[in-house]
């Protein structure tokens, strides 16, 4: 794409707004307009060229606004552009200049840059601002996403008009990513969209010439460690070496090479399962990925279909992901062809859920078999109570819906025994297996993981965590409750005990207030969020007796005590926790 087929004028501006005029500021989010940024951007430019300062121009858009004006009605959309608003406000510098350019789209004017990189973090953590779902009046929770194009003073432009166009074509280039990226502009757009044709030209031979192959990634039952099956994923191999797929992919989707290649993906999965099959593995199930422009062709059921009679394989060992957005473009024929895909006995799976516009009056109507937790909530969850509570609230549909729940993307031991101990039923991730070609998966796929290899030998012992910055209170701690029978563990702070309460079965914590990174009050705030059964107790000499007082007020603390403490006071305390944790936890299982 050229310069000039990014339209950027008055003209094109008015035709968003309801009166054509450019007022100073938003009448929405409250923010700069157009015409106040327009403004600062020139005197910040003037500024940049007397002094030799780089600037960076930041289009921040949200993705498929459009589609919640359309299905919630524009107070819906308003109220999202304004929560977007004052999340990206808080996450940015007071002498950055920031506002609301038109639509869904916001700009931010970083000046004063040391390195171009610090650009790229700024972008990064607006993204994850605007990653957690927005709450509407309603009570109904919106998952709304965003790209960000960057363009800088001097490289890439030396006028106002000329940056926001250039961050405008870095911003197409980053939704090309898929959603939750950025992107640079980048000046020779000539020679790279050559090297695009180049690329389809040889993906569309690829085809031809069977270079086109399929890896691996192990999907593992959490509640026996056995492997059940594999997510197949395309792999490009041009010569000796593999192109990544994030450049063919993406290519493919545009060029509408993906309907062919997602073709010979489902005949290849269905020829896969047959061998396997045919050597004993009568149990194995493969997932293959559809493309949005595969599945809205039409005909996916008569490709399934065919390619399950054709190798003659039992269809419920075939599975097909599909992602929420491609199945909100037009609900009342993606429940017609999902309906049907279910008549062939094919699973259904919903991925990314959560990551875009999800509408549950549709997921109720549709038949899916398995939700796909994402693999951006799983990286954060151990020690984030909000990202956790999602986890959780997907896990708890799930089982409302009476639906299987994998998650990817697990990387950590934390993070696997986190997932386990919400009742997760399959996980994946590098942590259990990177996707690997066909000789490795068969070497594997009848093992079991080596971190279930062990039973959780310690899940009926009374178990304490003391959390403490110095060791030597660690210490003497551990000496003073030696004989009492529990199983002590330690960490030195919060972030290391939120660890280790993700793999291990903790009743009673001890923890210090005043901690480097979490103070106490925050660790135990998290605690009581994420692992709500662990009673909860703090020790500490140097507390700020306010933050401890809501954090008591609030449930995050059971009890507060003050160092030195009194040995004897102190165990019985945690005996008359470790009993009242007892009589919870007796309650709790003769509910129904």
């Amino acid at each position: 794409m050229s310069a000039s087929e990014v339209p950027f004028s008055e003209a094109a501006f008015a035709a968003h707004t309801p009166d054509g005029n450019l007022t100073a500021h938003d009448p929405v989010t409250g923010l700069p307009g157009r015409f106040l940024l327009q403004s600062h951007l020139e005197h910040a430019l003037e500024h940049a060229r007397r002094h030799g300062h780089p600037l960076a121009v930041l289009l921040i858009a949200l993705d498929d606004l459009q589609r919640v004006n359309h299905a919630l009605g524009y107070p819906s959309g308003d109220h999202v552009l304004r929560e977007a608003g004052l999340r990206l406000q808080t996450r940015i510098r007071k002498e950055d200049t920031f506002g609301r350019l038109y639509g869904g789209k916001f700009l931010l004017l970083l000046e004063h840059l040391h390195e171009v990189e610090e650009a790229a973090h700024v972008a990064r953590d607006l993204l994850q601002t605007l990653s957690t779902p927005f709450s509407l009046d309603t009570e109904q929770l919106i998952f709304q996403s965003a790209c960000i194009g960057i363009s800088f003073y001097p490289n890439d432009g030396a006028d106002a008009a000329s940056l926001i166009r250039l961050a405008e074509i870095a911003l197409l280039r980053a939704r090309e990513q898929g959603h939750g990226q950025f992107g640079f502009h980048a000046r020779d757009l000539d020679t790279d969209a050559h090297a695009r044709m180049t690329l389809e030209s040889s993906l569309c031979a690829a085809l031809k010439n069977n270079e086109l192959e399929l890896f691996f990634q192990p999907k593992t039952d959490l509640h026996n460690g056995l492997i059940t099956g594999a997510e197949a994923l395309l792999r490009w191999r041009r010569g000796d070496t593999l192109v990544p797929p994030g450049q063919f992919i993406p290519l493919a989707e545009k060029s509408g090479l993906i309907v062919p290649i997602g073709i010979w993906v489902i005949d290849t999965a269905c020829a896969r399962l047959r061998a396997w099959a045919d050597q004993g593995q009568r149990e194995t199930r493969l997932a293959v990925n559809v493309s949005a422009r595969q599945f809205h062709t039409g005909n996916l059921d008569t490709v399934v279909a065919e390619a399950l009679a054709r190798h003659d394989v039992e269809p419920a060992r075939l599975e097909l992901e599909l992602t929420e957005s491609m199945l909100m473009d037009n609900p009342e024929a993606t429940t017609t062809l999902l309906q049907r895909l279910k008549a062939i006995g094919v699973r259904l799976s919903l991925d990314d859920f959560g990551t875009g516009y999800s509408c549950l009056a549709y997921l109720a109507r549709f038949p899916i078999d398995t939700l796909k937790v994402d693999q951006s909530f799983v990286r954060d969850m151990v020690h984030s109570s909000n990202t956790a509570g999602i986890v959780t609230a997907i896990i708890s549909l799930a089982r409302t819906l009476h639906l299987h729940v994998v998650a990817e993307g697990v990387e950590t031991p934390e993070q696997l025994g986190y997932l386990r101990k919400l009742g997760c039923d399959e996980v994946q991730g590098y942590l259990l297996g990177r996707p690997m070609p066909e000789s490795a998966w068969l070497a594997t796929c009848d093992t079991c993981s080596a971190f279930f290899s062990q039973e959780h030998t310690h899940q009926a012992e009374q178990t304490l965590l003391l959390v403490d910055d110095e060791p030597g209170i660690l210490s003497a701690l551990k000496r003073m409750l030696r004989n009492e029978g529990w199983r002590i563990l330690t960490a030195q702070n919060g972030e290391q005990g939120l660890d280790i309460l993700a793999r291990e079965a903790v009743q009673v914590i001890v923890s210090d207030h005043r901690m480097p990174g979490l103070s106490g009050c925050e660790f135990l705030a998290r605690v009581k969020a994420m692992h709500p059964d662990c009673l909860r107790i703090m020790l500490s000499g140097q507390a700020d007796m306010h933050a401890v007082l809501d954090a008591i007020n609030n449930g995050a603390v059971y009890k507060f005590f003050t160092k030195p403490w009194d040995d004897q006071q102190l165990r019985e305390r945690l005996r008359e926790a470790f009993r009242i944790q007892a009589a919870l936890t007796a309650a709790k299982a003769t509910l129904p």
